[in-house]
C-alpha cells in the first residue's frame, strides 16, 4: 500500500477517534480503539506483497495466519508493518480488551484499568497522563502514528518523509465537506 494512502486513513481514524469516541465509557473507547487497530492491520497486511508474507501464508493457510487480531498482530510485526514495541504496545491494548469484553471483575475496577492503559502509556512512550480518556487517547494516537512510522521505516522512509506528507493530506481532509 503507498505510504500517503495509509497515513490518509490513519488521520481519518484519529479525526473519527478524536471526534466521537472520546466518551465516559472507557471500556467502550478501547474495545472500539481495537477495532480500528485490528482493521487497518488486516488491511495493511491484505496489501503488503513481501516474500515473508507470501512466505507466512504458505507456512498458515491463506488468511489464517492473521484471521485474527492477535495473529494479525503478530504476521504484521513478523512482516515488518509494526516494529517489536508497536506489536507489544497493541497486544497489551487488546489483552485489556478482552478483559473489558469478557471479565466481570474489570467492569468496576477503575483503577485496575487505568493503571493498565499507563502500563500501555508507558511502554509506548506516550505522554503521561492521570485521566483515564487522556491516557487512552494519547495510547490510541501513539499506536496509530507508530504503525505509519514503523511501515514507513520499513519501505525506506524517514519520519521527515512522513511529516512532509502527513499535513497536507490532513489539511485535505478537515477541508472536506
Amino acid at each position: 500500500m503507498e505510504i500517503d494512502k495509509i497515513i490518509e486513513r490513519v488521520i481519518r481514524l484519529r479525526i473519527f477517534y478524536d471526534r466521537n469516541l472520546f466518551t465516559e465509557s472507557t471500556r467502550g473507547n478501547v474495545i472500539v480503539l481495537c477495532a480500528a487497530l485490528e482493521a487497518l492491520l488486516k488491511e495493511l497486511i491484505e496489501q503488503d506483497t513481501s516474500q515473508k508474507k507470501q512466505a507466512i501464508k504458505n507456512l498458515i493457510k491463506g488468511k489464517e495466519a492473521y484471521n485474527t487480531f492477535f495473529k494479525a498482530i503478530n504476521t504484521a510485526q513478523l512482516i515488518g508493518i509494526v516494529n517489536d514495541i508497536t506489536a507489544e504496545g497493541i497486544h497489551m491494548l487488546r489483552d485489556l480488551r478482552n478483559d473489558l469484553a469478557h471479565g466481570v471483575t474489570l467492569l468496576s475496577d477503575d483503577k485496575e484499568v487505568s493503571s493498565r492503559l499507563q502500563a500501555i502509556s508507558d511502554k509506548l512512550e506516550a505522554v503521561p497522563n492521570d485521566e483515564p480518556q487522556w491516557c487512552l487517547h494519547g495510547v490510541a494516537i501513539k499506536l496509530l502514528h507508530g504503525i505509519v512510522y514503523n511501515y514507513a521505516e520499513e519501505n525506506g522512509l524517514s519520519r521527515d518523509d512522513i511529516t512532509s506528507i502527513w499535513e497536507p493530506i490532513r489539511q485535505k481532509i478537515i477541508n472536506e465537506k
